[in-house]
């Protein structure tokens, strides 16, 4: 949700700029998150970027309680007031800073978005991707219609299919930026930066046959899964040095407190990764269902990796894969990654074999990791869906995939 108070911020300081040339002093638009409320003193406390700042309020004051639907027309802010704001909101205040900065005071306007009204916001948006939207990458383009068709992986193993998404002059593009996969650091685009191979989620009306969606919404990327043996560790510095298995070199693989860092359990790793193989062979797995291993139970005290139920929420469009019951659905994938047991640095020794995903930025051999999962072994030891024989792969070609790598959630 911190795209929308981005978006207030920009709106308040555009606003804040077409009338401080009017007042004796210049007006300093202040965002920050409420840390203390003292109504007896008419103050507010916030947490911002450079530190904790009093925002002294009067009786000029004027509150407003701005849509998260809406951030961007002050027009439609509702009047409120100081009993209305709560610790953990958000606020922009328009006041006269300190030189110090330590205190906003004459503090005419105060821009508020509560955290109710915020949590609200993003249930509704969350339940909208998931009923409404698609993910998949795309597979073809055509600009003069635009519309991008886009494949959707079916269940774990299951048969894929492809979706026609149609774009209008109404679509909101977003684009993530590079090294990020955080909604707040996307970037706004167009039809025209879209490329074959971009990861793509989009929301919108789907045709009647499912074979199409007009889309309302479109956020895309373009992401690269790296697969290797782990040659050096960093620990105090969040790096791992791996040889990359498909070009052979070494890339430096950094992680940080957003990076998802989990470990595969030995015996579903190995499952997985047969039967990813079984599919690269052509048997066992079709739009028809999906053989389990073992009966169909999964191992003990690990994650169900075939036709669990799809929590509420999952990301990656899983409700939009056909066959039911046919295998592991998208959603599943991607929440089975997010159970697996918890990763530290200091587990990992040279030679474990590792796989990390990332957006593509502006450097070959240093990225920084979205998710990074230890344990595959498995997974450079059997062919891979779709690709050549040992040996005989060409260069570019994808060398590997880790289920639940290539997720990637919604706004």
């Amino acid at each position: 949700m911190r795209h929308i108070f981005a978006i207030l911020i920009l709106t308040v300081g555009a606003f804040v700029s077409t009338v401080s040339a009017q007042q004796a002093q210049t007006a300093k638009s202040l965002p920050g998150e409420v840390s203390a409320v003292d109504s007896a003193n008419n103050q507010l406390k916030l947490k911002t970027s450079g530190g904790e700042v009093t925002v002294s309020l009067d009786s000029k004051t004027e509150f407003k309680r701005v849509s998260p639907d809406k951030p961007s027309d002050l027009s439609l802010a509702t009047a409120t007031s100081l009993s209305e704001i709560s610790l953990g909101d958000k606020i922009v205040a328009v006041g006269v800073l300190s030189d110090d900065k330590k205190t906003l005071s004459q503090t005419r306007r105060v821009f508020l978005l509560t955290k109710t009204d915020l949590a609200k916001k993003q249930e509704a948006d969350q339940a909208r991707w998931t009923t409404r939207g698609i993910a998949g990458k795309v597979t073809a383009l055509n600009p003069a219609a635009n519309t991008a068709t886009v494949e959707l992986r079916g269940g774990f193993g299951g048969a894929a299919r492809t979706i026609n998404v149609s774009a209008t002059d109404k679509t909101v593009f977003h684009r993530y930026a590079p090294n990020s996969v955080k909604f707040s650091d996307a970037k706004t685009s167009n039809f025209g930066e879209l490329k074959v191979g971009d990861q793509l989620r989009a929301v919108g009306e789907k045709s009647a046959d499912s074979t199409g969606l007009a889309a309302e919404e479109i956020l895309f990327g373009s992401f690269r899964m790296i697969a290797g043996k782990v040659t050096a560790i960093d620990a105090a510095k969040g790096e791992i040095i791996v040889k990359d298995s498909q070009t052979n070199k070494d890339v430096t693989i950094a992680v940080n407190n957003d990076t998802l860092l989990r470990r595969f359990p030995p015996e579903v790793a190995q499952r997985m990764a047969q039967m990813q193989a079984m599919r690269a062979a052509g048997g066992g797995f079709g739009a028809g269902g999906v053989q389990r291993p073992n009966g169909g139970q999964g191992a003990p005290n690990s994650p169900n990796v075939a036709g669990s139920e799809r929590p509420q929420g999952a990301g990656g469009g899983g409700g939009d894969t056909p066959g039911g019951r046919a295998g592991m659905r998208r959603g599943d994938v991607d929440s089975m990654l997010e159970q697996m047991p918890v990763l530290t640095l200091a587990e990992l020794k040279v030679g474990d074999a590792v796989a990390a995903s990332s957006s593509v930025g502006t450097s070959e051999n240093h990225v920084t990791a979205i998710k990074f999962v230890a344990g595959i072994e498995p997974f450079l030891t059997v062919p891979q869906s779709g690709e050549r024989p040992q040996g005989n792969r060409s260069q570019g070609s994808p060398s590997i995939n880790i289920p639940g790598l290539d997720g990637f959630g919604a706004p």
